[in-house]
């Protein structure tokens, strides 16, 4: 079966929409650039509510709040997600964001155990020689009392694969941001169009 790694959008906490957009029935989204127009919606969405921006404002009201806010920092749930086939590992409640996926990534490398994916479940991860195994709750003991291992899904990566994976993870984040989610904002506001994706590719120190 097929493995892979994405960037996910979680609606963990429920949004606030703005007057000027309906809100979409999708609950995640994968920033890629086979985004389609609801999942980048989604995405908008979550990016303004999520940076406390003010959304009784217009559309340019809107954009040119979340630019000065975001001088402040960015922020955004969600993270790697683990495929193989049909099975996936999510990151759980309270994970610390798309922002920090460069981190998880190094963490991985490094053979680190305490790699904070969130709770509820505890996604771990388990190091073998030349493997990695992603298990999508805490069944080693890490966050506390192990879970049985045959009620936890895991996904095996050799370790070569897993890391050639990783270094597509910020094309696809750039051909998001760069296509669909700028193609999108522009129809709202060509002003801030470019300065929206070039504020995100900074936060996620993509270039």
């Amino acid at each position: 079966m097929k493995k892979d790694v994405k960037l996910m959008l979680l609606n963990n906490f429920g949004h606030r929409c703005p007057k000027w957009l309906t809100d979409p029935r999708e609950k995640e989204m994968t920033l890629s650039r086979d985004a389609t127009e609801s999942e980048v919606d989604l995405f908008l969405i979550e990016l303004l509510s999520q940076n406390n921006t003010d959304l009784s404002r217009d559309i340019v009201g809107c954009f040119n709040d979340f630019i000065e806010r975001s001088k402040r920092g960015v922020r955004l749930y969600g993270g790697i997600v683990f495929y193989e086939g049909d099975n996936r590992i999510t990151p759980g409640c309270c994970n610390d964001g798309i922002g920090v996926y460069k981190k998880v990534i190094k963490e991985i490398k490094e053979s680190e155990t305490m790699i904070w994916l969130g709770h509820d479940p505890f996604p771990v991860f388990e190091y073998l020689e030349n493997e990695i195994v992603v298990w999508s709750d805490d069944c080693l003991g890490i966050w506390g009392e192990p879970l049985d291992r045959p009620k936890v899904i895991s996904i095996k990566y050799e370790k070569n694969e897993l890391y050639n994976k990783f270094s597509k993870l910020d094309e696809d984040v750039k051909d998001f941001l760069t296509g669909p989610f700028y193609e999108r904002v522009d129809r709202f506001d060509s002003s801030n169009s470019r300065q929206l994706v070039d504020i995100l590719l900074n936060w996620l120190k993509i270039k």
